[in-house]
């Protein structure tokens, strides 16, 4: 029930006295609402909160984020002259105004109930819309609420951009407003008129009264200003979200004043920044106390190659923010080496928290358990990391993992892509891998981080790549990413691993952290160099706009990245201060010499045959008495389904036999993905032998170890990837007959019946066709040949980027291929361009920065992938089962979907890649309705399943369950979904 809130009688509308005089003009003078009667936040709250109270929230909101959570690069960006606590005020002032668009009668007249309770007696006004974002930018604009200075020039563009990011402060930056439109807005649209304009004046003076903002200095160039309304575009809407609560806003009503005067709104402002401080505390929110271990004292052992090479030289090198560059081959401790150097990198350009990027869930997982047990070591006090990628919040393993690891028996860190589900448990802290309490710091989460955006602005994130990519991309609320990330050291895992479109985004990615002063890690095994030094340039260019903005003068000679100083292994980094880029190279002992045995095998372009040809290379390990482990890494999920139902009629019973592709049911997949770790990690217990089927996803930042390697021909650098997967780390157990051979890669190669290279799907074919040209070279007749790691390793890499003049090569084949790849790379990097956001040096206004648009579920950071989830669907009676003995019913919404119900659906969803198929068959057999009420399952497919498995010719008569209306489509138990052929 809505408590009446009465209205003095000063702040009414007074009549003329009634003393019989006649007047020129008989209408009523209005005065101003008062503050105590316009309210700001009403829905869900015992009665109407002010909207004075509100505003004077979020300015104590982004006090207490200044004090206790933002990065000193970050409060850097609100510098306003010579003073960085000038900033502050402005921002806090900018936060007090965020809403003051509710400050009009299309607003505050939109619930009739509250209307009549807080203005009795006055005529509700009639409105169009009730919306408070575009008035909000209209009357800063108009109505000279800001205290500017004696530049016209500043003041201008001053008002146009605080305007802007109070019309902006849901996620969509307005353009500036056109004056004639204004008048519309204000007066017709929404139903406003001169005593709003008062009270709107009024409640702005008690924000100014209260946050004691100065006037503009003069000397604020106009380039401090676009950085600072840009940076304010992040942390008000975050401090709006804090303080927007439930429970925040109805612990705050006891606080209200009697009255709003001058003399009242400060001690209420400062008794809101002690309240935030506190709700920062309990959400996670707080800058990360640590201590600084020695490496050896932090990773338990000596640092070795790039590792040492960074520990002996890197601080002489940084004088600030930059960009950093490891390359050194697989197994060689490049996650170490990202984690020392974001500790000297984050200390000299002052940021404190941590971002990890990933090229898939799989490997996200993985490095998420690593980030974890490194921040129980080093942590002062507990801290909050974030798991971000889509399926984050229901990866069972991993809250099963963290269950371990906590006294309490309480769930784990995650993050997704969605609002917090209702019925979602609070998370606990953890404790330390050997299962006693650290009596330091632990890292901990927060259940207020979930969330894509949320997440990011958690201290430590590990995510997959594509959280960082959506910062390049204009879509809602982009700034609020810019900002979580500008205050973190960004480490990019795999960075050769990304095509041209991936490419193009986190080129625009990383000027932007250049612009910001922001550090970055990137690390590769495979990198070569002209995308060595792209990356590095992109950044180099915007940390040129960060010294301008800072007041550096450029190097003598200007900057420049020597191409021929990067050695492999070694490491390259860019100063963003003093613009010089470094490259240091690190010889390697003669014990981290690896020669690698290569084996070129040639076979017909059918998929039994390669499958022949891999039950041939096993026979070590399937005949009898055989021993060992080998990986059969495939390019399809097609070739993997069929290459692992052959060698399962060839395995005997005591050798496993594990298949790991994407189109796996999700809980499926990443109860694989464990069971390969636990097995052939590290650390791992090995069986005796063993065969593992792959697709791609084994090659990249999983740490496993085979005794042999076979693989379909890919791109080389890929093909070393693979390889790194082979003797990667020493072993006592590893059976004689391997070990005396060292590590050994068998490349399949499908040829056509002219003995030309077949084409094959997914890697460009002029990439494939040049791989297979730079082995031959080194081959032997038999097509053996060794590559010693890593001196050889740079070379054969590089010799297999794609260049013009392999358009003008004398094999037709090979240049007609290259002419079709460079028009497809053309078309993803002009794909990336239209969907990015400006370079740092191409931003003409706030507003190019976004659009109506969701990156989670509308924009896309990569091309050409599986971009749909199916849930399989049995049939029994009147109600849908998630398994072909109906014993799981389809979880059903009750009052709200629960956090566990949406779980269940989400780990029996399979990636799919969207097609006519799918989407003829979504057509004839829409998901339940229900599901569309939910942000997540709004984007599951329902595929109906026949009740009985029937033979799959394609799969070898393969008994699997058919998709109902979908020809070709099938769910096997063992090998995962089978999608019709195109």
């Amino acid at each position: 029930m809505i408590a009446h809130v009465p209205i003095p009688a000063n702040r009414r509308r007074v009549d003329p006295p009634d003393d019989g005089k006649e007047r020129a003009d008989s209408t009523p003078r209005l005065q101003p609402f008062g503050p105590d009667q316009v309210w700001g936040k009403a829905r869900g709250l015992v009665r109407p909160y002010p909207l004075l109270a509100h505003l004077l929230d979020a300015a104590a909101a982004v006090r207490a984020l200044w004090d206790d959570y933002l990065a000193p690069a970050v409060r850097q960006r609100f510098q306003l002259g010579d003073d960085v606590r000038t900033g502050l005020r402005w921002l806090m002032f900018v936060a007090g105004l965020h809403d003051i668009g509710k400050c009009s009668g299309g607003f505050q007249s939109q619930d009739p109930k509250v209307w009549d309770l807080l203005y009795p007696g006055l005529s509700r006004p009639i409105a169009t819309s009730s919306g408070h974002t575009a008035p909000g930018q209209a009357c800063v604009q108009t109505e000279g609420l800001l205290p500017v200075g004696a530049d016209a020039v500043a003041t201008q563009l001053w008002v146009a951009l605080i305007a802007q990011v109070v019309g902006g402060h849901h996620g969509v930056i307005p353009p500036p407003l056109a004056r004639s439109w204004i008048g519309t807005v204000m007066k017709s649209t929404l139903a406003d008129g001169p005593q709003w304009t008062g009270s709107r004046r009024d409640i702005a003076e008690l924000i100014a009264r209260a946050v004691d903002v100065p006037q503009l200095p003069d000397m604020s160039s106009q380039s401090h200003l676009r950085r600072f309304a840009m940076a304010a575009c992040g942390v008000v809407p975050l401090g709006d979200w804090i303080v927007s609560q439930e429970r925040y806003i109805n612990g705050r009503f006891a606080e209200l004043p009697t009255e709003w005067t001058p003399d009242t709104v400060r001690p209420f402002l400062n008794s809101g920044v002690a309240k935030v401080s506190a709700e920062l505390e309990h959400i996670g929110l707080r800058r990360l106390r640590r201590h600084v271990l020695g490496f050896e004292q932090r990773f338990s052992f000596a640092p070795r190659g790039v590792q040492q090479s960074l520990v002996e030289h890197l601080s002489a090198h940084v004088t600030g923010p930059g960009l950093l560059v490891v390359m050194t081959p697989t197994g060689q401790g490049k996650t170490e080496a990202a984690l020392y150097a974001a500790e000297v990198l984050g200390a000299a350009s002052g940021a404190e928290g941590l971002f990890f990027g990933l090229p898939t869930m799989a490997t996200t997982d993985a490095m998420f358990r690593r980030v974890i047990g490194d921040l129980d070591r080093v942590l002062d006090e507990d801290g909050v990391i974030s798991l971000l990628h889509s399926m984050a919040a229901y990866t069972p393993e991993l809250h099963d993992l963290l269950r371990r690891r906590s006294p309490s028996g309480a769930g784990a860190l995650d993050g997704n892509d969605e609002k917090p589900a209702k019925g979602s448990v609070e998370f606990d802290r953890l404790v330390t891998g050997e299962g006693e309490e650290d009596p330091s710091g632990q890292a901990v989460g927060s259940e207020w981080t979930r969330g894509g955006k949320r997440g990011l602005y958690a201290p430590v994130c590990v995510a997959t790549v594509d959280q960082l990519l959506a910062m390049a991309l204009r879509s809602t609320h982009q700034p609020m990413r810019s900002l979580a990330l500008s205050g973190k050291v960004v480490i990019v895992d795999e960075a050769h691993a990304y095509d041209s479109y991936m490419q193009t985004l986190l080129r625009r990615v990383l000027s932007w952290l250049g612009a910001f002063g922001a550090p970055v890690v990137l690390l590769s095994a495979t990198l070569p160099v002209p995308v060595a030094k792209s990356l590095v340039g992109a950044y180099a260019d915007g940390a040129a706009r960060w010294r301008r903005q800072k007041g550096i003068a450029e190097p003598l000679g200007g900057r420049t990245v020597d191409t021929e100083g990067i050695s492999y292994p070694g490491w390259v980094l860019h100063d963003a201060r003093t613009g010089r880029t470094t490259a240091v190279p690190c010889p390697v002992g003669r014990k981290d010499v690896v020669r690698l045995h290569l084996n070129l095998r040639e076979h017909p372009d059918n998929e039994d045959a390669f499958a022949n040809n891999c039950r041939d290379l096993l026979d070590p390990i399937v005949r009898e008495g055989g021993q060992g482990c080998g990986l059969v890494v495939v390019n399809t999920v097609r070739a993997a389904q069929l290459t692992y139902l052959t060698l399962r009629k060839v395995v005997p019973s005591d050798c496993e036999l594990l298949l790991l592709h994407a189109r796996l049911p999700q809980y499926e997949r990443s109860a694989r993905t464990t069971r390969l770790e636990d097995l052939f990690g590290k650390k791992g217990q090995r069986p005796r032998r063993a065969i593992v089927v792959a697709t791609q996803v084994v090659e990249q930042s999983l740490d496993l170890d085979f005794d042999v390697v076979i693989s379909e021909l890919a791109p080389l650098a890929l093909l070393l990837q693979r390889a790194g997967r082979c003797h990667r780390h020493p072993r006592a157990d590893r059976a004689a007959y391997w070990a005396e051979r060292g590590p050994k890669l068998h490349v399949l190669v499908a040829t056509r019946a002219d003995g030309q290279l077949a084409e094959q799907y997914p890697y460009p074919h002029d990439q494939r066709m040049m791989t297979l040209r730079a082995l031959r070279d080194r081959a032997d007749g038999m097509g053996r040949l060794t590559v010693t790691v890593p001196d050889d390793v740079q070379d054969l890499v590089d010799q297999v980027y794609p260049v013009a003049t392999w358009l003008l090569d004398d094999e037709e084949d090979l240049a007609a291929a290259a002419a079709s790849s460079w028009a497809q790379d053309e078309a993803a990097k002009s794909a990336a361009e239209v969907l990015a956001v400006p370079p740092p040096t191409g931003l003409h206004g706030l507003h190019e920065l976004t659009a109506r648009v969701d990156p989670e579920s509308k924009l896309s950071t990569r091309l050409g992938v599986d971009n749909s989830r199916i849930v399989p669907l049995w049939e029994s009676g009147d109600r849908l089962f998630l398994d072909p003995e109906c014993q799981k019913p389809v979880p059903q919404r009750g009052r709200s979907w629960r956090a566990e119900d949406v779980a269940t659906l989400v780990r029996h969803s399979i990636p799919v890649r969207e097609g006519r198929w799918l989407r003829e068959l979504a057509d004839k057999h829409p998901s339940p309705e229900e599901w569309a009420e939910h942000p997540l399952l709004s984007r599951l497919v329902a595929v109906p399943m026949a009740p009985d498995p029937e033979p799959v010719p394609a799969l070898d008569m393969t008994e699997a369950f058919p998709v109902r209306h979908a020809r070709g489509a099938y769910l096997h138990r063992e090998i995962g979904f089978v999608v019709p052929a195109p």
